[in-house]
């Protein structure tokens, strides 16, 4: 009898896997995903409340050990990198980098502030460049690594009215993804990006 796709273990069973952005939407239902394949999965994100309840409602249907949770502020590059290392330390390395953590300030061009620019800037460009390296260096180290970055249809189209600086810092995440995909290539670890529409 074929497995339901549901029920597939994907070779995922024991590996050792960061989501950002798991508090909720696409970045919970993907830890939610990994952990009933069996995988030892971190969710991190920003407010610990919303970040307890998603390691709660995933730890529901883990298939081995329970997630973990580790709040990180994703403007703070050196949060990041310490997100890396903690979960590196709770989980006994780490396999996969998940990064679905984002933010969109919805402005028209003509009203928006330099500071709130930064602050996309911080997250959704500084932040994956910052997790990727960090992640890099243990996953090379052991020779197998795999990172998953969200970018956004918004970077091929310009985004909706109100989003040209997220569009812009999505644009930025292919471009990440496609150099250091090239450049960790020969050590096992590979990058890719997933690109969502509107969730």
């Amino acid at each position: 009898m074929t497995e339901r796709l549901h029920d597939l273990k994907l070779g995922l069973a024991g590996r050792r896997i960061l989501v950002t952005g798991a508090a909720g939407g696409i970045g919970q239902a993907v830890a939610a995903r990994f952990a009933e394949a069996g995988a030892a999965v971190c969710l991190s994100d920003l407010a610990m409340p919303r970040l307890k309840a998603a390691r709660d409602a995933v730890a529901a249907t883990a298939a081995e050990s329970a997630p973990i949770a580790i709040a990180a502020d994703l403007s703070d590059a050196s949060a990041c990198e310490t997100l890396v290392a903690d979960t590196a330390h709770a989980l006994g390395g780490l396999d996969v980098l998940i990064n679905a953590g984002a933010i969109i300030l919805r402005q028209p061009l003509d009203a928006v502030g330099v500071d709130d620019i930064r602050r996309m800037v911080d997250i959704n460009m500084i932040a994956p460049f910052v997790l990727t390296r960090a992640a890099s260096r243990l996953m090379r180290a052991q020779r197998f690594g795999r990172i998953v970055l969200f970018s956004s249809q918004g970077a091929h189209t310009g985004g909706y009215v109100g989003s040209t600086v997220y569009a812009m810092t999505k644009a930025a995440v292919l471009a990440l993804v496609k150099g250091a995909a090239r450049e960790f290539a020969a050590d096992g670890v590979t990058v890719n990006a997933i690109a969502p529409g509107l969730v």
